[in-house]
């Protein structure tokens, strides 16, 4: 990050009138400035050119929050909660120095004007472009550091979880197959697409699919998948699988993991020539943006039974890590900064241990029922 540039479009933001700052936490600092004098605003503008005084100890403090970050955030995810106190610890000092200097400097900002800035409200000021700052260069960081999703280079879906995965790629067939939230004249491909693939208790057996957990559903009539449509199933949980890390969870601190991946998905050329395929076969084929509207269907459910019970997973209801349940309680300036270490320790939650993938199992047997009426009364 070049210090002095950043300080500069950071204020010059604060300084125009739609004071944009690409998200909308950080917008709202734009409220704030109208309870300031009209000359702090004077003093904004003076600050973005670089020289100044003022300009100077702004940059100071981006610097130095750098470099506490550097010193505190551990190569240790295990340290992560005391690097965070640390780091809380050190900018509180930081922060209170930079006001001493700020409340000493004012009579040298502002000349003549200081009398139309009273010194309590101009301290303020100074708490305030501090905050602004603060957060501007958190947000930034985590928008330099953001893991991108990658796909896995085989399938990653082990015993543990293949009952769950095709309990599940089963419901999207049976969801498919009713196409509730499609209005009805445009249903037929959803439904065409669910009898392709769907198959009878015996030949799922005959074929040693993972069928347990899908055997144990007695309140509504069975549906089992066929291993094409299974296999491109385990293609998406091997995708979730590999970027559900800890790094990404810390990269991604907003909390809408689920969806990112979805995203990347749905945008994958890999993805697209697999439903290509499943749509397809000798005597006919669909049209590339029928295909597109089959796979964002199955995505938009797969990754709503998907987000359920990994975020029960991480709500720590189901025996979740200690370093994932400190990570996830972490400051989102935290979870921004303790990126770096994350990805030194290389510390990777994949969630393929047998109590997971038990719980999972539960959980997906326990909600699509919810899942479809909430679909039924749209």
């Amino acid at each position: 990050m070049e210090y002095t540039e950043f300080v500069s479009s950071m204020l010059t933001k604060i300084h125009d009138s739609k004071r944009d700052f690409g998200n909308r936490d950080l917008t709202n600092y734009a409220a704030i400035i109208g309870e300031f004098p009209p000359v702090a605003l004077d003093l904004v503008s003076a600050f973005r050119v670089g020289g100044s005084i003022g300009h100077d100890i702004l940059i100071r403090a981006v610097e130095n929050w750098t470099i506490i970050a550097s010193e505190e955030f551990p190569k240790s995810i295990a340290r992560l909660p005391d690097a965070d106190l640390e780091f809380q610890v050190r900018n509180r000092q930081q922060k209170k120095a930079f006001i001493a200097q700020w409340v000493n400097l004012r009579d040298s900002f502002l000349g003549t004007q200081a009398i139309s800035f009273p010194k309590d409200k101009f301290r303020y000021f100074g708490s305030f472009l501090y905050d602004l700052l603060f957060d501007c260069w958190a947000f930034n960081s985590m928008e330099g550091e953001r893991p991108p999703v990658t796909l896995p280079e085989g399938c990653l879906v082990g015993k543990y979880a293949r009952p769950v995965v095709y309990y599940v790629a089963g419901w999207t067939l049976h969801s498919l197959s009713m196409a509730l939230t499609i209005a009805k004249d445009k249903r037929a491909i959803y439904q065409t697409f669910a009898e392709r693939h769907s198959i009878g208790e015996k030949e799922a057996k005959d074929q040693d699919l993972p069928v347990s957990l899908v055997l144990k559903r007695t309140n509504r009539s069975l549906l089992f998948c066929s291993p094409e449509y299974f296999k491109f199933i385990c293609f998406v949980e091997s995708v979730y699988l590999d970027n559900l890390t800890l790094e990404m969870l810390v990269g991604h601190p907003e909390g809408n993991i689920i969806q990112v991946i979805k995203s990347f998905v749905l945008g994958s050329d890999i993805a697209l020539k697999q439903i290509n395929d499943l749509c397809s076969d000798d005597e006919n084929s669909c049209s590339i943006e029928d295909n597109m509207l089959i796979l964002k269907y199955i995505m938009d459910r797969y990754a709503n039974m998907r987000g359920t019970y990994f975020v029960k997973f991480l709500s720590g209801t189901r025996k979740a890590s200690a370093t994932d349940t400190q990570v996830a309680s972490l400051a989102t300036q935290t979870k921004v900064l303790s990126t770096v270490a994350s990805s030194k320790a290389g510390a990777k939650s994949k969630l393929s241990k047998k109590p997971l993938w038990d719980s999972a199992g539960d959980s997906v047997t326990e909600h699509p029922l919810y899942f479809d009426k909430l679909e039924a009364s749209e």
